[in-house]
């Protein structure tokens, strides 16, 4: 029964298709906002940025966040920085045009927030160009191998810490996300991505993989809802 957790699936997310435009995907971003919003989404990331940003109050922040969506999690960055009244300039990115048009209405209220149609693997930014490079729900989309380069891409565009959060891969995950999105979601593509997202995501194991492969030092921790907090002081001699 639980072999199936053993190993990362690859079975392709159907929000990975990107000619999936118009009202079925926005149903599915707006989902994901309420997943983000309840599961941990944005309370994994403002735990370990939050402290950070504390630190040197008196001085703005450039923060990249890859994968946006429908920039939720930039938003809830940007009102906990607007609470504590610090500065912050986000970059969110995405792949799917469509799905940062999108963004771009839900954030129209936010000046400090850019939404770019971009690709991970070619992002117009220079390195050392932002002091944190952010990605939540994002990784799991990808194999092992492309994990690696992410994270180094993430790492060499950050000056101060690289934030990445995403699910555990665990049996009590799956079922649960499966029974919850059954009973409440109206997306055909929550209702197949959503279990199926935990199938793809990580155990520690996969983790200390990608340090290893990547040669970058990643702390990680586990947070409610079966969330891995992972992160990587970017701090380099004569940067940030």
């Amino acid at each position: 029964m639980f072999s199936k957790f053993k190993q990362r699936s690859y079975e392709p997310e159907l929000l990975d298709d990107l000619s999936i435009v118009g009202e079925e995907l926005d149903q599915t971003l707006a989902e994901l906002r309420l997943v983000n919003s309840y599961l941990g989404g944005l309370s994994t990331t403002l735990a370990a940025l939050a402290p950070e940003l504390r630190k040197s109050p008196e001085r703005s922040y450039r923060i990249l966040d890859l994968g946006t969506g429908s920039a939720d999690i930039p938003a809830g960055i940007v009102r906990w920085a607007r609470k504590h009244h610090l500065q912050v300039e986000v970059i969110a990115t995405d792949i799917n045009p469509y799905t940062c048009a999108y963004a771009r209405r839900c954030v129209a209220d936010f000046p400090e927030i850019q939404v770019v149609a971009a690709d991970v693997f070619n992002l117009p930014f220079a390195d050392g160009s932002f002091d944190y490079t952010h990605a939540a729900m994002f990784t799991h989309h990808f194999t092992q191998e492309e994990c690696v380069e992410i994270v180094k891409i993430m790492y060499a565009k950050a000056t101060r810490g690289v934030l990445i959060n995403d699910l555990h891969r665990h049996p009590v995950a799956y079922y649960s996300i499966k029974l919850l999105t059954r009973l409440l979601s109206k997306s055909r593509l929550v209702r197949h991505d959503g279990p199926l997202s935990v199938r793809r995501s990580f155990r520690s194991a996969d983790i200390e993989g990608l340090a290893c492969q990547s040669e970058i030092k990643l702390q990680y921790r586990w947070r409610w809802a079966f969330r891995w907090l992972i992160t990587a002081d970017a701090k380099r001699e004569g940067v940030g």
